[in-house]
């Protein structure tokens, strides 16, 4: 047997098993952002959201290439640093 974690619930008299396996989360460049609002507006399923703004993303820019795009802690000190 393998070391995940294997669980067997009983549903409506059959047994099922359940993996509590945790899938790692992936992180997306602003280019394969771009990709996938491009892909569901080809293909509509659900509404994404800021899908706007990663379509008008250069794919070559700076923001294109960075996997997290998130505000620094201290805004005026990245500032005075600039």
């Amino acid at each position: 047997m393998s070391d995940s974690k294997i669980n067997l619930t009983k549903h409506k008299g059959k047994v099922k098993e359940k993996n509590n396996i945790k899938k790692p989360r992936k992180i997306l460049t602003g280019k394969q952002k771009k990709q996938l609002c491009q892909f569901a507006q080809d293909n509509p399923t659900d509404i994404l959201a800021q899908s706007t703004y990663w379509l008008g993303l250069d794919d070559k820019s700076a923001i294109a290439q960075q996997k997290q795009n998130r505000p620094p802690d201290y805004p005026q000190l990245e500032e005075i640093l600039a």
